[in-house]
């Protein structure tokens, strides 16, 4: 196995011997810029030479992840990272009081956990974030305009370039650098990325989750890891972390269509989710003859998730979605249409997803006559837009009104349609 570790001349060092005496199975081949702008082109050349590249920042990987056909990993600067370069930091400054520091990348809820965990007594710092847009040249001039306007007299960073720029005009510069249990676990997810590149089955279970909401801490996260490492090895399957509080668990399709399996990891998270009312989560499975596609089907089915206001579990196997998995409106429809039924959609007056929801839900409950309020839950809208569809199908000839339901409280009585489709 080849891997290409690329970056700055420190951190690819500190990555190749990080991982170099306990890996003599893999060759490592250093690549060496110091600027991130320039790291496209030299990857370009060597990609066809390797199995996977391993890269030592974001700013790097934002540049090439879409244009790379191999694997690739790149070393995030998280809690241990930014706890070290303090450390480096404490050595030569006693005092903080006078210390206004220039930061760069990290995440600011990890800054103030570290802060508050170490009791370090910094007041003054200016901290700019990650933007994807934002060029390692444009963050060296702003920290050239802070120290210009005495807004900062030290500087954190996790760019090479700008720390052997400071460096050699004498201005304080601390190296924001990964540490070795951060590259240890990345080394893993790519190798393991390269494994199921080289040995791809020809069914695969891609299973995404994602956790949003307000209030999301680096130590909330950290518990919810626990639960998704756990459940990973429940399945004998492949864990990695993506980015914006995402996570791919990739597992075999019979292991993911396992209601037992998944009902495990729904029952943690549900519990989690009730001890942390601030966050919420969504999952979407997705099956298919590649690991892309079977991404590509977890992601639409994710996206029907995140849609939902409570926590639900969707899975899509590019023709069909099923969902949400272990409720009792849980139905399977067709998500790619055939021309007959975009015909019947068409001349119905409703959507072709609609009409494939309402014969999924007939052949679930083996009947075809629903009121308004029924086909309102099952298609988990509002009972206005179910009157619609009514209306629609009345109106063209595919529905026959059986009866009106009597309602409980004062107001309209509800309609029951027997559906002829």
């Amino acid at each position: 196995m080849k891997i290409a570790i690329v970056g700055a001349p420190d951190s690819v060092e500190k990555v190749y011997n990080v991982l170099e005496q306990h890996n003599s199975e893999v060759e490592f081949i250093k690549c060496i810029e110091e600027k991130v702008e320039n790291t496209p082109k030299l990857i370009e050349k060597i990609q066809n030479e390797v199995d996977g590249i391993y890269v030592t920042g974001v700013g790097i990987y934002s540049l090439i992840k879409k244009k790379l056909k191999i694997p690739v990993a790149y070393t995030s600067r998280k809690f241990p990272s930014i706890a070290k370069a303090f450390w480096d930091l404490k050595n030569d400054y006693v005092d903080f009081g006078s210390l206004k520091l220039g930061i760069d990348i990290v995440d600011k809820n990890s800054l103030k956990d570290v802060l508050t965990e170490f009791n370090i007594p910094l007041e003054s710092y200016t901290l700019q974030e990650y933007v994807k847009s934002k060029s390692e040249e444009e963050y060296l001039k702003e920290y050239e305009r802070l120290l210009k306007n005495d807004k900062i007299n030290c500087i954190m960073t996790a760019f090479g370039h700008i720390y052997f720029y400071f460096k050699k005009m004498d201005i304080p510069v601390y190296r924001l650098q990964a540490s070795g249990i951060e590259i240890k676990e990345k080394f893993q997810s790519l190798v393991r990325d390269i494994e199921f590149v080289k040995n791809e089955e020809s069914s695969l279970g891609v299973q995404i989750i994602k956790i949003h909401g307000e209030g999301i801490s680096e130590f909330l996260i950290d518990d919810a890891e626990i639960i998704l490492e756990n459940f990973s090895k429940e399945i004998q399957g492949d864990y990695k972390k993506l980015d914006n509080h995402e996570y791919m668990l990739i597992g075999t399709k019979k292991m993911l269509k396992n209601k037992d399996i998944i009902w495990i990891l729904k029952k943690a998270l549900m519990e989690f989710i009730e001890q942390n009312e601030e966050i919420n989560i969504g999952i979407g499975i997705g099956y298919g003859e590649s690991i892309l596609y079977a991404e590509k089907n977890a992601r639409k089915a994710l996206g029907l998730s995140l849609e939902k206001k409570e926590f639900q579990i969707f899975a899509s196997e590019g023709k069909s979605i099923r969902g949400p998995l272990f409720e009792q409106k849980e139905i399977e429809y067709r998500d790619q249409v055939n021309e007959e039924i975009y015909k019947i959609a068409k001349n119905a007056g409703i959507s072709s997803n609609y009409l494939c929801k309402i014969k999924a839900i007939q052949s679930k409950y083996d009947k075809k006559e629903f009121s308004s309020k029924e086909l309102a839950e099952y298609l988990e809208i509002s009972e206005r837009s179910a009157n619609r569809i009514i209306k629609s199908t009345l109106e063209n000839g595919f529905g026959k009104l059986i009866e009106f339901e009597n309602s409980i409280k004062a107001g309209r009585p509800r309609r029951i349609i027997k559906f002829n489709f």
